[in-house]
């Protein structure tokens, strides 16, 4: 599982705006659909947070596609609707694997524990 976070969307929000916080949400669940596979889930988990869950993939490959999905958010086009374009926004993203003994509530602690490692160390980053 893979919980990405918007960084400083607080901030974003209050310097360009509530429709402008909703273009960069948009942006980054463009990004995270475009580089999912028919069999990973995707879904906002809280008011920038999302999960991108990996069905059969080990640790490694989850960090390859956080690094990839890092990356394009960085560079993804956030444009409103009168065609002005703002500036790029940044995630940090944690990641957990499922063990035997794995819960759901677990996993998301567990990627919620590595998200907070990478906000913690400079955001715009991957933490396991």
């Amino acid at each position: 599982m893979i919980m990405p976070d918007v960084d400083r969307f607080k901030r974003f929000n209050i310097e360009f705006g509530h429709l402008a916080g909703d273009q960069a949400l948009y942006a980054v669940s463009q990004v995270l659909v475009n580089n999912a596979r028919p069999t990973d889930l995707v879904a906002r988990y809280g008011r920038e947070e999302f999960v991108v869950v990996l069905p059969d993939t080990d640790l490694h490959g989850a960090r390859l596609v956080a690094e990839r999905i890092r990356e394009a958010v960085s560079e993804a086009v956030i444009m409103m609707s009168d065609d002005s374009i703002l500036p790029s926004v940044t995630v940090s993203l944690g990641i957990s694997e499922t063990g035997n003994e794995a819960t759901a509530a677990g996993l998301l602690a567990d990627a919620n524990a590595a998200l907070n490692r990478a906000k913690q160390t400079g955001c715009n980053r991957v933490s396991v």
